[in-house]
């Protein structure tokens, strides 16, 4: 089933333009993972699909989008035929399909990661082997998707697990920048809905991210209020499972799976990406080997970049007495750097590409950052993001899985 399913990720992002280098599989051991008990002696797979960035060459500012794509079922002897894993947690994976879509054709300054990890199930095994097997300091922000798509009391609540300021004051930064790209679209999900839980929840592929001490956040359904999809995992049975045509309660005609609840979180993780990736306003600023080495300056110099957005550059918000530093602006040695460097870089193109290829870079359309149709104060019509395609879902405080943590 891991099989088909990795072939299938692997299919889909091919049709995405992810091939070659930005499409791989990486291989881990027990040795990696730690799941000795679980893994034994056979060798599991990640798959990770790259975007390059495009000021960002070194790769130092990473953007993982993050999401587990195994599954199981009540019984070790049933896992290969019934365990669907809809909500559990494709629901949340279908918005790194979504984006891995949407921002093939437009230039970002960080790359971004669409990391799909495996053996979360049995221990956070694949998530974990990618932290062993990474250096931490790139991995700049990390976004972990799970299980979005069950709201049994139709409450509409979301939970936003960024910890704490006293463990981790940039994971909560990060929860806050979600709040923000929330809101910048038109409050996709409703800001009261949104629960932002700051225990340690330790049940899913985020937190071996924050035992590195990355800065990392999950989504996932309201599990601070036991709201938990009943039928995922082992809690299944012959009559109830985790697909997506799924009645529940089981003599009712009430869909398990809510995709009008799960949508906006996908959508909302999109937009969060697209900031914090930071677009860049498409071929015209590649073109400008200038501004483009003026950027890569101010990332290896540790200065903040500019955020590109809605088609021109823009820096990111600071007063009116914010010095040249925070505004963006580039040192005079940062400056002279980019003059001497400059005539020996060649940008590439989103899939990477070389200049001269076929593959062109478009402009984010205006009134857009990546592709994602914000909305105005009036403009309450339309989605914030492209429609996600019909049919296109393919197949706290540490506790237990059983009290109706992620799995």
């Amino acid at each position: 089933m891991a099989r088909f399913a990795t072939e299938y990720l692997e299919a889909k992002a091919a049709g995405f333009g992810f091939t070659g280098p930005n499409a791989v599989r990486e291989s881990y051991t027990s040795a990696n993972s730690g799941c000795t008990t679980a893994q034994g002696s056979r060798i599991w797979q990640n798959v990770v699909f790259t975007l390059p960035g495009q000021v960002d060459f070194a790769q130092s500012q990473q953007v993982i989008f993050l999401v587990h794509y195994d599954t199981i079922s009540e019984s070790a002897t049933k896992d290969a035929n019934n365990a669907p894993g809809a909500d559990d947690a494709i629901s949340g994976g279908m918005a790194l399909l979504e984006a891995m879509r949407l921002f093939k054709d437009f230039a970002w300054q960080r790359p971004v990661k669409f990391l799909f990890v495996s053996g979360e199930e049995v221990g956070l095994c694949g998530s974990t082997a990618y932290t062993r097997m990474h250096p931490a300091g790139p991995m700049f922000r990390v976004l972990n998707m799970d299980q979005t798509a069950f709201d049994g009391n139709k409450n509409g609540l979301m939970n936003l697990y960024n910890f704490n300021t006293t463990n981790c004051p940039s994971c909560v930064a990060f929860g806050d920048a979600f709040v923000q790209a929330n809101a910048d679209y038109g409050n996709i999900i409703a800001p009261a809905k949104i629960v932002r839980n700051t225990t340690r929840m330790c049940q899913t592929d985020h937190c071996p991210f924050w035992n590195v001490g990355a800065t990392a956040i999950d989504l996932n359904e309201d599990l601070t209020n036991n709201d938990i999809c009943p039928c995922f995992d082992q809690s299944q049975t012959s009559t109830c499972r985790d697909t997506v045509t799924q009645f529940f309660p089981t003599n009712s005609t009430t869909l398990m799976f809510d995709q009008n609840y799960s949508w906006p979180t996908q959508k909302a993780a999109i937009a969060l990406i697209a900031h914090t990736s930071d677009s860049l306003p498409g071929a015209a600023v590649l073109a400008d080997r200038d501004l483009v080495e003026q950027r890569r300056a101010q990332l290896v110099m540790g200065e903040p970049l500019a955020v590109f957005a809605r088609g021109r550059a823009r820096p990111r918000r600071a007063g009116a007495g914010a010095s040249a530093r925070s505004r963006g602006d580039v040192s005079p040695a940062a400056a002279d750097r980019s003059r001497r460097a400059r005539s020996s870089v060649t940008p590439i193109a989103p899939g990477g590409s070389a200049p001269g290829s076929s593959r062109t870079t478009e402009r984010a359309p205006a009134g857009s950052v990546g592709g994602l149709e914000p909305r105005t104060a009036r403009g309450h019509g339309g989605s914030p993001t492209a429609a996600l395609p019909s049919g296109s879902l393919p197949r706290g405080q540490e506790t237990s899985r059983r009290t109706g943590v992620p799995g």
